[in-house]
């Protein structure tokens, strides 16, 4: 295993490099960090410091597992079989659970794709967690190695995993139909999800299918069980970071206040409307759906009542009572109304009709998800 920091390295530096030798005149290959951690484990701390160039660079290490160099007449390619592990510190020194996991570390998408599983530590205060870590780290300095009692030794550990690695687990026919099974549900999830920290592709496949492997090895055994298919999408799940987006907050008028409204002269004040909170997922979710309805039909016109109704009528199976058809009315109209004057997202076609119904269209600077 190799330890190198991401500051301190450069694209040559973690992958191989071209030198010449100053006795003979002949261009060497002088091996960076991964080609050292071959069949091992690269360790790479301060992995936000790294340039973009460098980060490029260990583009093809991570994917497949070789290093391809081009230089001074040397054509090679050079294995590369390691596992790395990174740490990276989010930016301003604190992650923010408001922003997505790319948003909150210096790294871009084709890299965060290639990794199988992110971790993030979160520095919640909790006095009892401050306590025990306190405590730990105290104990630690008094007593050094003797405050560490763990339940294997060293030795115990390495022939461990040295028996471990040679296992090869097989996959079974049960354990391939739930892979493709849970592979296509969190892509659905993934579709539907307006706030997950990154994509998921065919190499998130690749990652149940290696976490799979590993768990099998882990408990000794020679076959990939469904137990392991699941809880190594249980990992891939607990490690794609949901973004926490407060709740949207929309203007809710009561039916009694509207009908006081309508009878009401022009002067006199139109009584308040009522706050109400719902969720990022579900005002993204109905907003998305009315904006794809009106585009749909903006070349005949659709006015505000008809959006309404139409929402109501796909909504049918969601409805079980009187109530619930005011409550969602109410829903609808308040999300109508946050689209229009506060995001800005529809324009309505006022006229001198008292009846406040009017079109509908999406504005033209909004593109449709």
């Amino acid at each position: 295993s190799v330890f190198t920091s991401g500051k301190a390295s450069s694209a040559a530096g973690l992958t191989a490099s071209v030198v010449k030798d100053e006795e003979t005149g002949e261009f060497t290959i002088e091996a960076g960090a991964l080609m050292l951690a071959d069949n091992g484990i690269c360790a790479i701390d301060e992995f936000d410091k790294m340039d973009l160039s460098d980060q490029v660079a260990i583009h093809e290490a991570m994917e497949q597992q070789t290093i391809t160099i081009s230089k001074a007449g040397i054509q090679a390619t050079l294995n590369a079989r390691t596992s790395i592990l990174a740490a990276a510190n989010p930016i301003h020194g604190r992650y923010d659970k408001k922003k997505s996991l790319r948003q909150n570390i210096a790294m871009t998408a084709p890299i965060m794709s290639r990794f199988d599983l992110f971790f993030v530590v979160l520095d919640d205060c909790d006095e009892e967690t401050d306590y025990s870590i306190a405590r730990h780290i105290i104990n630690l300095h008094k007593h050094k190695d003797e405050a560490i009692e763990p339940y294997f030794s060293t030795d115990q550990l390495k022939r461990y995993i040295r028996y471990a690695k040679t296992i090869k687990p097989q996959l079974t026919i049960e354990s391939s139909k739930l892979l493709v099974s849970k592979y296509k549900e969190m892509r659905q999830n993934d579709a539907s999800s307006f706030n997950s920290s990154y994509r998921m592709t065919v190499r998130q496949l690749e990652s149940i299918i290696r976490l799979s492997e590993a768990l099998a090895k882990l408990f000794c055994d020679h076959q990939i069980k469904p137990k392991y298919v699941k809880e190594a999408c249980r990992l891939l799940k607990n490690s794609i970071i949901k973004v926490e987006s407060e709740d949207i907050s929309i203007q809710v008028a009561d039916e009694s206040n509207e009908l006081e409204i309508e009878n009401q002269e022009i002067s006199e004040t139109i009584p308040e409307k009522s706050q109400t909170f719902i969720s990022y997922d579900e005002y993204i979710k109905i907003s998305q759906l009315l904006i794809f309805h009106i585009k749909k039909s903006e070349e005949t016109g659709i006015k505000k009542s008809q959006v309404i109704d139409w929402f109501l009528e796909q909504s049918e199976d969601e409805i079980h009572s009187e109530q619930d058809l005011i409550d969602l009315t109410k829903k609808v109209k308040g999300i109508i109304e946050r689209l229009i004057h506060k995001d800005s997202v529809l324009i309505e076609f006022k006229s001198d009709d008292d009846s406040q119904d009017y079109p509908l269209v999406v504005h033209p600077n909004y593109s449709i998800q």
